[in-house]
């Protein structure tokens, strides 16, 4: 059984990753917890005793009502459970909260929340949880649907050797969709590998011999622009990517110059974490 965090602003975004969440784990047995959190600012609260509680009545009736909405949407036969949470705290220290009581597997969020300008890349509390919070993640563009991962691409320099927490973690998703498992590394022309990356490449050959998969090399290309014509020619249905390795973090996701590139809008990412919290 997998315990999934949903954490909402309810949002149009907020809500396509909802039920993105939904279609990707369909046939699994899932705990969802759809969370709101009343965001504590510098340290002090504005809002008196009174005005908390109502103002938390509230959003816990906006959360059972999209509780019922999303149920009257789940198809027959379905393994989910619906949890409602609200929280009055600071954003990050709400999350990493949930994760360790509820046990969370994975985050579900959308790039950017309501308040945020369209044109921004990820949004800020989006990047507070894939850099902060120590929990996988499952981060859904705003036009991004649902459909088979039939084509996953990995990026990686490897520059690291992968922990048996990550590779179980990219194994289930292999085993339950059936997908091509695609390595892109992206180097300078004419460069070779060293010997700690070739180590490591060995290392994740072996683990994918029982996968459908290939290792694909880019020469004197950016990263970016790699990664988008990688998504274009395969028809990429989700890009893996783990948090640890920061440069492509970096590069991929929370550089301006990404802001123009399509597979921002449209692909989702899976963020491993590579220290799991204690369960």
């Amino acid at each position: 059984m997998k315990n999934i965090l949903l954490p909402t602003d309810f949002s149009e975004n907020s809500l396509n990753s909802i039920r993105y969440a939904l279609k990707f784990y369909e046939g699994e047995t899932c705990e969802f917890f759809l969370l709101h959190i009343i965001v504590l600012k510098n340290g002090m609260s504005n809002l008196s005793a009174a005005e908390l509680s109502a103002h938390q009545e509230r959003v816990l009736a906006k959360l059972e009502q999209l509780r019922q909405t999303l149920e009257q949407e789940l198809p027959q036969g379905h393994h989910f459970t619906l949890h409602i949470l609200t929280d009055y705290n600071f954003f990050v220290e709400s999350i990493r909260n949930q994760v360790k009581t509820q046990k969370i597997d994975v985050i579900v969020i959308g790039t950017k929340g309501a308040n945020e300008f369209k044109n921004a890349g990820i949004g800020t509390h989006t990047h507070e949880i894939i850099t902060k919070v120590k929990c996988n993640a499952l981060v859904v563009p705003e036009h991004a649907k649902f459909k088979d991962c039939k084509e996953i691409v990995f990026p990686t320099d490897f520059s690291m050797i992968y922990n048996d927490d990550t590779l179980k973690s990219i194994g289930a998703i292999l085993k339950r969709f059936d997908t091509n498992f695609r390595v892109l590394h992206v180097c300078k022309k004419d460069s070779e590998l060293f010997p700690d990356q070739i180590k490591n490449k060995t290392y994740l050959e072996a683990f994918l011999r029982y996968f459908h998969h290939s290792f694909n090399f880019f020469n004197d290309k950016k990263l970016e622009a790699a990664i988008q014509s990688f998504v274009e020619d395969q028809g990429v249905d989700l890009i893996a990517l783990v948090a640890k390795n920061l440069n492509y973090m970096q590069r991929l996701l929370f550089q301006p110059s990404v802001k123009k590139l399509t597979y921002l809008t449209n692909i989702p990412f899976l963020v491993f974490h590579e220290h799991r919290p204690t369960k």
